[in-house]
């Protein structure tokens, strides 16, 4: 589990959707967020699951989410297998092992050359950027963890 308060986590939400330049989807049901969770064999970090119970996709400050809608209800009827060849699929890394093995989570794309990734190996799961058509497990850390990713993102802009 991770560890975040809900202050921190309520004052980065308030400056991401603040922004007028964010383009959200509709919200993630929790029930749909858990199935998600429950097929990938991983909790989210805190601030990605607010995020999506706020908009299930979109454009944000720290990248697009590449499936629209990011969770789709059509999970529920499918294997833990089926959902992470999904997720490689629609991230164009669909022979990337460290996905079709469910170590990396795409999450969104740095709107051109990749996607960042959360690195599932390690306790709470950093950042990655891995670049398209990577087939050969290699991704370039990029941040510690989701919220300092999107709290760097934020401070750029």
């Amino acid at each position: 589990m991770f560890y975040m308060s809900q202050d921190s986590i309520d004052r980065i939400l308030k400056k991401l959707l603040d922004r007028p330049d964010q383009i959200l989807n509709s919200p993630t049901p929790e029930p749909l967020l858990k199935t998600f969770e429950e097929k990938i064999g991983y909790s989210l970090p805190p601030l990605l699951r607010q995020i999506l119970l706020r908009s299930n996709g979109g454009e944000w400050c720290f990248g697009r989410f590449e499936l629209e809608p990011y969770i789709h209800s059509d999970i529920a009827s499918w294997s833990s297998k089926e959902v992470w060849e999904d997720l490689a699929e629609h991230n164009s890394l669909k022979d990337c092992p460290e996905i079709l093995s469910g170590r990396w989570l795409p999450v969104c794309s740095d709107y051109g050359a990749g996607i960042y990734c959360l690195d599932y190996r390690q306790t709470p799961p950093s950042v990655l950027f891995v670049a398209f058509g990577t087939t050969d497990g290699t991704g370039e850390q990029v941040n510690r963890d989701f919220s300092e990713f999107v709290e760097e993102a934020l401070e750029d802009e």
